[in-house]
């Protein structure tokens, strides 16, 4: 497991789910598919589990992260949280 990013920003899109962003850990190193479990570990100490479902078109630039997780509401995912790839099908 390794940290892909540090949440700046949660959206909420209707009838698609939470797209959380951030800056990338480890821009050159970074890997991970649609498919892929993440935890999202919060300031509470709590763990989030879920999945990559989607990367939002047009929204990509380098070194950021913006990945579309299923199952979670905008509540469940707050700036500064960390999401951790649990590991990458690639």
């Amino acid at each position: 497991m390794h940290l892909l990013f540090v949440v700046e920003a949660v959206f909420a899109i209707k009838e698609r789910g939470v797209i959380a962003t951030g800056k990338l850990a480890d821009p050159d190193h970074a890997r991970f598919y649609i498919g892929d479990p993440v935890e999202v570990h919060r300031h509470d100490g709590s763990v989030v589990h879920t999945v990559i479902t989607g990367f939002p078109m047009g929204m990509m630039k380098v070194g950021m992260a913006e990945v579309l997780l299923r199952g979670v509401g905008k509540s469940d995912v707050k700036p500064g949280d960390e999401v951790w790839v649990s590991h990458t099908s690639g």
